[in-house]
């Protein structure tokens, strides 16, 4: 459940923001758009980590799917 709240936005920055989002409506444009922001700001700090050169190759074979076998 979201919370109801009232913001005064340009309407051409609203129109502008769904047109590049691909959204239709205010509340899924500003969604949309908060979203987007989160998601960047996560990859900002990921990007200023300091990881090894194999990392993604390390990273691939921890998401291969395993079995074990505990008999």
């Amino acid at each position: 459940m979201g919370k109801r709240t009232s913001l005064i936005v340009e309407p051409a920055l609203l129109e502008d923001a769904a047109r590049v989002l691909g959204t239709s409506g205010p509340t899924a444009t500003v969604r949309e758009s908060l979203k987007r922001v989160v998601r960047q700001q996560h990859l900002d700090r990921l990007a200023e980590l300091d990881l090894p050169d194999d990392f993604m190759e390390k990273l691939q074979r921890m998401r291969e799917p395993r079995s074990f076998d505990f008999d």
